[in-house]
């Protein structure tokens, strides 16, 4: 009786140590992402209090293939999408689309490194962005990737939309860093943004804030 009273126990806290280890990732994640946009924000010489936040999605049980930011209001001057995100699948590449376009309308440029070595790549013809070339799967408990995102001129009706993007995470061992840049080769304002993995879905719990940048 007494072993199943301790191995009850046993579960129960081991339990509970998983699901802080998981609460305290995802804050530490938000805390950096949010730092990291007030760091850019900083150099671009932009204010805290010129962000307006226009919408918080928090994604609920079971996960989901996508993120969807749409009806953006078209009175700032650029936006900030400000990311802490888990797969719910292996490690994994985020894509960005805007107004929901799927042709070969993007062009990217990357710099990354894994703790192992660094790298670099581009396109000019490609269905998406990649902001974030690798969030971490779910399975590392209390790891959650970090990223701040930044879509210049977004309403604008006579440029192509340029976007950039610093994110990573750390496994205490392993992890990705990196800095990218893109441009959705169009001149239509930007009305909605679709955020989804490569091939997993969106865990339970991750957290995308958009901002207004006046």
């Amino acid at each position: 009786m007494a072993v199943r009273s301790l191995t009850r126990s046993g579960i129960k806290g081991g339990r509970s140590l998983a699901a802080a280890g998981i609460k305290a990732g995802r804050n530490l994640a938000r805390t950096t992402a949010n730092s990291l946009g007030k760091y850019i924000s900083m150099l671009a010489g932009i204010s805290a209090d010129d962000h307006v936040l226009i919408q918080s999605i928090t994604v609920g049980a079971g996960g989901t293939p996508s993120v969807t930011f749409a009806s953006i209001p078209q009175g700032y001057r650029s936006l900030e999408l400000r990311v802490s995100a888990q797969s719910a699948g292996t490690d994994n590449a985020l894509f960005l689309r805007m107004n929901g376009d799927s042709g070969t309308n993007y062009s990217r440029h990357r710099l990354f490194g894994n703790g192992t070595g660094v790298g670099s790549d581009s396109s000019v013809s490609d269905t998406s962005i990649t902001p974030i070339a690798q969030i971490a799967s779910s399975a590392y408990t209390s790891v959650v990737a970090a990223a701040v995102i930044e879509i210049l001129d977004y309403a604008s009706s006579s440029k192509f939309k340029t976007a950039r993007a610093l994110s990573g995470w750390d496994g205490n061992g392993s992890g990705w860093i990196q800095l990218a840049s893109g441009a959705w080769q169009s001149l239509s304002p930007v009305t909605s943004l679709v955020l989804q993995l490569a091939s997993a879905n969106i865990a339970q719990g991750s957290r995308f804030d958009l901002y207004g940048v006046k």
